[in-house]
């Protein structure tokens, strides 16, 4: 993910952790209630998280 990057400041890197503990408590308790498959929190993450990046970086252009 990108919470170290160079260019955010404490503010930021505070709002993005926040962020990441919200989806990953929503993958723990999907995981629990068998909605989601039992892989690791980060693999599901980036299961939805690469293909948004990737989504947002078409629309830029």
């Amino acid at each position: 993910m990108h919470e170290d990057g160079y260019y955010l400041d404490e503010h930021s890197k505070a709002i993005f952790g926040d962020l990441l503990k919200f989806i990953l408590d929503i993958a723990k308790s999907g995981k629990e209630e068998k909605l989601l498959r039992p892989l690791p929190s980060m693999a599901l993450i980036c299961t939805v998280y690469g293909p948004l990046k990737m989504f947002a970086k078409m629309m830029e252009r």
